[in-house]
């Protein structure tokens, strides 16, 4: 009987620490999974860029093999963290949401339709993204970028317009300290190496970003100014640089390769 209570014993000893091994190996793989998907989360929105760079210049050929691209990443994404574990309850619904989106934009590209009309989904993928991103503390440098898109539309937008110019200076008054306040947290960081910008492509982005930072200390005098006219050709000379920040991030280097 003592031999049985010892073979017992250890066969209890075991079984726990299998338990414990299986228990570490799977908050081991858990882990990983969080590491990486901050990487991969990268990846796809550098992939996504050119497509939306190449479809508003118009390009078909090279905006479909971008797509293409994309679409290879996004699949990649979702087979790997569409059923990842997570306290948010929305998880699973956003990523068939960006699915659906993604499908969508590539029917419309590989048909050979109105290229216009994929920017409409592609734009919500990313929009959805950046808000699952948000809820899930999983944001990554680009997101600074894309939170200052926003006012600096509605600095541009009514310089653009038709109102007269003391309205449309007012409204860009409005909008001013908001925009600031998002581009001060886009230099308050930096891109890391998940991004994987070579030695040139990081200067030229600092370039561009000390571009853009001028532009709006040259909008910022406008405004102290109180000139009109001054203000709304400032206004609308923010634009310009932010569109090659925003290029800055897409990886063109990909569709070299792509089939």
């Amino acid at each position: 009987m003592p031999q049985l209570a010892e073979h017992l014993q250890k066969a209890f000893i075991m079984k726990q620490l299998l338990g414990f091994i299986l228990l570490t190996m799977m908050c081991g793989a858990r882990l990983a999974a969080a590491a990486n998907i901050h990487e991969d989360m990268v990846a796809l929105d550098r992939a996504l860029i050119p497509v939306l760079v190449l479809l508003a210049e118009g390009q078909g050929e090279l905006s479909s093999k971008a797509m293409r691209v994309a679409r290879g990443r996004w699949a990649a994404f979702r087979n790997e963290y569409q059923d990842m574990k997570t306290a948010d309850a929305d998880w699973r619904r956003d990523i068939q949401r960006v699915d659906a989106l993604f499908w969508e934009a590539y029917t419309v590209i590989d048909g050979g339709r109105q290229l216009a009309l994929a920017q409409a989904p592609l734009e919500r993928a990313i929009a959805t993204l950046v808000n699952l991103r948000r809820r899930n503390r999983l944001e990554h440098y680009f997101d600074r970028v894309m939170a200052f898109r926003e006012p600096l539309n509605a600095i541009v937008s009514p310089a653009q317009g038709k109102a007269p110019a003391d309205e449309k200076a007012r409204l860009i008054r409005a909008s001013y300290a908001t925009a600031r306040q998002a581009w001060e947290r886009v230099l308050g960081g930096e891109p890391g190496a998940g991004y994987r910008l070579t030695v040139n492509e990081s200067a030229r982005l600092q370039d561009r970003l000390d571009v853009e930072t001028a532009a709006l200390d040259a909008l910022g005098k406008a405004l102290d100014a109180n000139d009109p006219a001054a203000i709304v050709a400032a206004a609308a000379a923010t634009m310009p640089p932010f569109i090659g920040v925003y290029n800055s991030f897409g990886d063109f280097h990909a569709l070299i390769w792509a089939p």
